[in-house]
Parts: C-alpha cells; structure tokens; sequence
C-alpha cells in the first residue's frame, strides 16, 4: 500500500507532524461564536489565541508548526489579522 498523502480530520485537534505543504480554507468564526470549552481549550493550546480572536487564527499558528523546514502555507485568508490585536503574535509585533 502507498504512503498516505491527503489527511482527512478535525484540524486543530491533529497531531503534530511534519508536512512539504499544508493548504486550507480556515473557518471565520468570532469570538463570540466559539463555544467557552472551545475557547479554554484553545487559549491552552494556542499561544496566538489571545484577546479576542477569531477561529481562523489558532489556524495559522497550528499550520506553521506542521510545516516542514522549507514547508509552504498556502491559506485563503483575510487580512483582517493584520490590524488586530489577536493578530500580534503572528505578525511578530
């Protein structure tokens, strides 16, 4: 059987691994709409889900972290992250 190349699951609750690429459509879910053991889950989880930030930016941190060293990120996103406070730390500022 050949190596398994497309994985099908619940993104933020995957096991680190690494990829060459991961490609996606993350949710835009607010704030306000993610369910409080959800939140507590993610604030624990992921260091970038911070204030009040949507569901997409958990993410982009997880993404990054599968990545492979010269790994490619290939999201449809809004910029939105770029002005906001929850989108500091993944900007670097």
């Amino acid at each position: 059987m050949g190596k398994k190349i497309v994985k099908q699951a619940d993104f933020l609750d995957t096991q680190p691994g690494k990829f060459d690429i991961v490609i996606g459509n993350p949710p835009y879910v607010r704030h306000e709409q993610i369910p409080e053991p959800r939140k507590s889950l993610y604030k624990r989880k992921f260091s970038t889900f911070r204030h009040r930030s949507d569901l997409y930016i958990p993410f982009y941190e997880h993404a990054l972290k599968l990545l492979n060293f010269e790994g490619k990120l290939c999201f449809i996103c809004s910029n939105r992250w770029l002005r906001n406070q929850y989108g500091g730390t993944l900007s670097g500022s």
